[in-house]
């Protein structure tokens, strides 16, 4: 039976952190070097960076489509 008085004051409204609403999720295996090197970001940074390799890997091998939501960076994990 839910909960018939349920306390609302600290519920607060979802912003997503991208202008377009993300609809899926994505879970890869990769070898225990990569996740090393991936892990070594900030885990601030860590969701955008993937979020942003994935999307431009996309984009240019599957719907070849210049890199257009995210501009070429030049950052890299060694840097």
């Amino acid at each position: 039976m839910p909960n018939p008085k349920p306390k609302l004051e600290n519920l607060r409204p979802f912003l997503p952190k991208a202008d377009a609403a993300m609809t899926g999720r994505l879970y890869v295996r990769v070898p225990a070097s990569i996740e090393t090197a991936v892990k070594t970001l900030p885990s601030s940074e860590r969701s955008e960076w993937l979020r942003r390799i994935i999307t431009e890997a996309a984009q240019r091998e599957l719907l070849n489509q210049e890199d257009k939501e995210y501009p070429k960076s030049q950052k890299t994990l060694s840097s």
